[in-house]
């Protein structure tokens, strides 16, 4: 997974581990009672100058599939 896109303003976004990746057992095993972890810290600040909504794409590379990019989407309560 890379995390290469800019970050919007106010936003973090921190992998746990580089590179990150995520095996065939973890996409397999997404949404189990205990699945699989690829850790990954997102924080917004309090500013209010924080874009409300965190809409940010994660290119994978080194698989075959149609989808080349997953989105992180978060909304700021």
């Amino acid at each position: 997974l890379c995390f290469n896109e800019v970050v919007p303003k106010g936003w973090s976004i921190r992998p746990h581990k580089t590179p990150v990746i995520a095996s065939r057992y973890n996409i397999e095993e997404y949404g189990n009672m205990s699945p699989p972890e690829c850790l990954i810290t997102i924080t917004a600040t309090p500013d209010e100058d924080t874009i409300k909504e965190l809409n940010y794409p994660v290119t994978m590379r080194g698989i075959t599939s149609d989808i080349e990019k997953i989105n992180i989407v978060l909304t700021r309560g």
